[in-house]
């Protein structure tokens, strides 16, 4: 199989929040014409809940404060789409982990 049949997963975080919802919901309805597996970054097993009635939606949990879960979550992620609330903990685990 080579790389061009694999299909990419892209990482929307703060999925549960009001605009990751709804991005959520978006790539869900373009996923068929754009090819791609969505996946939900979450911090809560009630956001998770929230978001487990999208068929199709693989559930990750992710906690900007906890650097196993942002390693976890972006494992075999091609595209990221980083919803954040202004706080300086979270800008150091993500620029630790982008560089």
């Amino acid at each position: 199989m080579s790389n061009s049949d694999i299909t990419p997963n892209l990482l929307v975080t703060g999925a549960s929040g009001t605009v990751g919802h709804e991005v959520v919901k978006q790539l869900l309805a373009f996923s068929p014409l754009t090819n791609q597996n969505v996946i939900a970054g979450v911090h809560t097993k009630n956001s998770a809940e929230k978001l487990s009635k999208y068929s199709g939606l693989k559930i990750v949990d992710l906690d900007y404060n906890k650097h196993d879960t942002i390693i976890n979550a972006f494992r075999n992620v091609n595209s990221l789409f980083l919803i954040t609330i202004p706080n300086p903990d979270s800008i150091d685990n993500f620029s630790d982990l982008l560089n």
